[in-house]
């Protein structure tokens, strides 16, 4: 815990010495975000006495919240988000009727694992596999204590915290050592790949790559990999299976309940989640259908979306990679979900 809380303080001291020196009110709110991301991740650890930065406010968060408005960005797609969600919402749902369905029983070391990770990532993506490398030699993969089980659901509990400034993301992973820790690195260092090579440099591109709700295309496309080369070295395939329903259920449960807010109008916080994990899991086995087609360039394709997300608006990217209209068809999901 020492090491973590040292270098979490390392970074911040340089994120304020950053807020300090800037002079770009762009930059400015960018760092703030940067510190606020920081702190919560302190809170996740109970450390609390972390470094303040002088007259430390959240108007620069209350800023940047204010441009990601996302009722605006529902509103002004309403019709084709309340098509997408309609066509969606019935698919295959008597597969996750049962919950003894998300059951999980093995559980192994952590070596294994690692293995693991680093024979797929260097089958896929050897540069992908050198961020790897780095992240755990500079300690940026770490572990929470687990949290007890209060029922015997899929629990898949990972996130990855960004920071904008530095683009040095940190994955947090609450390791049970099961296929579904594996499968959650997986995606984390999809959304920390994302976050190093967005190059992000201005609140406009940040609060279009949000309105957008496409962060978890590329997660889920590398997931989904993953878990298809699982089941090509036959790796707990028990678990495997149970691990891919329960991402999938994750699709069918926010598609029923974004078509539920669309037709009654309403916008809860969790539309954000619906929107994001609905297209994010839906156009990542768009990416899968290609990739088994032609890999070499399907893998340039969603390098691409993952580039020019953020500057080009939600409609206007989906036509670049013609997918405006495959989205709206469902056949495609039909095959993996």
């Amino acid at each position: 815990m020492d090491e973590i809380k040292e270098m979490i303080f390392k970074d911040i001291h340089t994120v304020i010495s950053k807020i300090k020196k800037c002079k770009s009110k762009s930059n400015y709110t960018i760092l703030m975000n940067e510190l606020y991301t920081l702190y919560n991740l302190c809170d996740e650890y109970g450390i609390d006495d972390y470094p303040i930065l002088e007259n430390y406010s959240m108007k620069s968060i209350e800023y940047l919240n204010k441009n990601l408005d996302f009722a605006y960005q529902v509103l002004s797609n309403y019709d084709y988000h309340l098509e997408f969600s309609k066509n969606y919402k019935n698919i295959n749902s008597e597969k996750y009727d049962n919950p003894n369905t998300f059951v999980i029983h093995t559980f192994f070391k952590t070596e294994e694992y690692f293995d693991i990770i680093e024979d797929f990532l260097h089958e896929y993506d050897t540069n992908l596999l050198d961020m790897f490398y780095d992240m755990l030699d500079s300690g940026r993969i770490l572990s929470l204590n687990n949290y007890a089980r209060e029922d015997e659901d899929l629990y898949t509990p990972a996130f990855t915290t960004c920071s904008y400034g530095s683009f040095k993301p940190y994955i947090i992973i609450r390791k049970e050592n099961s296929v579904p820790d594996l499968i959650n690195i997986i995606h984390e260092l999809g959304h920390a790949k994302e976050y190093m090579n967005a190059g992000i440099t201005s609140t406009k591109i940040l609060a279009q790559r949000d309105y957008n709700c496409f962060t978890e295309v590329y997660s889920h496309f590398l997931q989904n990999l993953f878990i298809m080369y699982l089941e090509k070295i036959r790796f707990n395939l028990r678990d495997v299976n149970t691990s891919r329903l329960g991402y999938n259920y994750t699709f069918y449960h926010w598609i029923t309940m974004l078509n539920e807010c669309l037709e009654n109008n309403e916008f809860p916080i969790d539309m954000v989640n619906y929107l994001n994990y609905t297209y994010g899991i839906a156009i990542s086995y768009h990416f899968i259908d290609r990739y088994i087609n032609d890999p070499e360039k399907t893998k340039k394709e969603i390098d691409d979306f993952v580039i020019f997300n953020g500057q080009y608006k939600f409609l206007d990217l989906l036509e670049k990679f013609n997918l405006k209209d495959e989205i709206i068809d469902s056949k495609i999901l039909k095959k993996y979900i």
